[in-house]
């Protein structure tokens, strides 16, 4: 029976370039690239795993397969301020085609094909990186070419720089309404950019990831005129960059590896990457959303299905049903309850590593999973007469859970007493007396 309502510390999602900046953690999404298996002698042998999206948790270490989106190659998603996960296939061989990904399963919804009109650049190929500003506008970093020769080196890179306004579809094409071509740091090196990411003040940055020549793995990207000026040198090849709303920048390698970095191109040494792990996945896209600390009110309710609440204090267990909603999952790898934290009582007993969940507890059933865990008595610090109890936790990501407290009422307590003397009162009889008759 739920009693009362309490107040717990929920994440919820700050997404996109203008990230709340009180964010509480940071959940990183990545996406891989593969190879089909090869049709024709010469072609390239297969590399499987392609296409699949990952969650992140750059704290915990810990990778979560979100889906497949069934294609062998997703080099470019990144969230929209509403929380919209937008993703280009093929990478740089193309077509551009933007596909909106399901968070649940990675299932692609096809939006449209990024296409560039300028007479003076050659035809758009494929997007290996995207990124949202502040404003909506979705910025993407192509690769075209043109052939020079019949030799396998007779061409000229075109890396560019669009911009592209996803309310303009016409025809299943999204065209740019910025499209430029980026230039070397001091116009030397490669341009091309494998992932791209904005900062909070609306700086855009590149990554070359595995661009031959380029004199830096990180750069700074003039949306202006496309020129790139460069932070640092070459030590790994980073695939693709996030920022958080905190300012860490964090950047991923195709053989998996994790790392931060520092994007001040003051600092000694510039563009120094810090390694976290590796992740076991072939990562090619990056980005991350941001969990902001919300209160939401939630129910808890102590000895479920019973009232009144009865505790002895000395003895037993005590079972507290925690109840989720639409705005809060209990059982969520990142912001649910870690049920190892959870302390009950105002001497904050541990619970039992028991726990009951995956089920509907509530009366009647509202559709969500709630969790049930246990508490010894003995151990929560109530005593008799007391008229209330309450828990306490946090979230996997440490992130503090404040509940409320529910009634209860202590049975089996009593008023001791010393045990009574009898005291047995004897007639004393005075033989003087009896022979004072005379």
């Amino acid at each position: 029976m739920k009693l009362s309502v309490t107040c717990i510390v929920v994440l919820t999602l700050a997404l996109g370039a203008a990230a709340d900046a009180d964010a509480q953690g940071t959940i990183l999404w990545a996406s891989t690239s593969g190879r089909p298996p090869p049709s024709e002698p010469g072609d390239l042998p297969e590399i499987p795993g392609g296409g699949h999206v990952y969650r992140i948790d750059p704290v915990l270490k810990t990778v979560t397969l979100v889906g497949d989106s069934g294609f062998d190659k997703l080099g470019a998603l990144d969230f929209d301020d509403n929380g919209t996960l937008y993703a280009i296939s093929n990478g740089s061989r193309g077509p551009a085609d933007i596909y909106i990904l399901s968070t649940m399963d990675a299932s692609p919804t096809f939006v449209g094909t990024a296409t560039a009109t300028d007479p003076d650049l050659p035809v758009l190929q494929g997007i290996d990186a995207i990124a949202f500003d502040s404003s909506g506008t979705l910025f993407a970093a192509p690769y075209s070419f043109v052939v020079t020769g019949t030799g396998p080196n007779d061409f000229i890179d075109f890396n560019r720089l669009l911009a592209l306004d996803l309310t303009t579809i016409e025809n299943g094409e999204v065209t740019a309404d910025l499209d430029i071509r980026m230039s070397g740091p001091s116009g030397i090196g490669n341009a091309g950019a494998a992932g791209i990411a904005f900062n909070s003040a609306g700086q855009l940055f590149g990554s070359a990831g595995g661009s031959s020549g380029h004199p830096a793995d990180l750069f700074s990207i003039d949306t202006t005129t496309g020129e790139q000026t460069a932070i640092g040198g070459t030590t790994n090849v980073i695939s693709d960059i996030w920022f958080a709303a905190d300012g860490t920048l964090y950047g991923a390698s195709p053989n998996g590896d994790l790392f931060t970095i520092d994007p001040n191109p003051m600092s000694n040494p510039a563009g120094k990457k810090t390694f976290l792990f590796n992740t076991g996945i072939r990562i090619s896209g990056l980005t991350g959303e941001n969990l902001v600390a919300e209160v939401s009110e939630v129910d808890i309710d102590i000895k479920p299905w019973r009232f009144p609440n009865k505790i002895f204090p000395w003895y037993g267990l005590v079972s507290v049903a925690i109840f989720g909603s639409a705005d809060f999952d209990v059982d969520d790898d990142t912001n649910g309850v870690d049920t190892t934290t959870l302390e009950f009582g105002p001497a904050g007993g541990a619970a039992f590593p028991w726990v009951i969940r995956g089920h509907d507890f509530s009366q009647p059933h509202d559709g969500y999973n709630d969790m049930i865990v246990f508490f010894r008595a003995s151990r929560s610090g109530i005593k008799c007469g007391d008229t209330e109890a309450g828990v306490t936790g946090s979230t996997f990501l440490g992130n503090p859970i404040v509940f409320g407290t529910d009634s209860i009422v202590t049975v089996g307590c009593f008023k001791w007493r010393p045990p009574s003397r009898h005291r047995h009162r004897h007639r004393h009889r005075d033989d003087d007396d009896d022979d004072d008759d005379d």
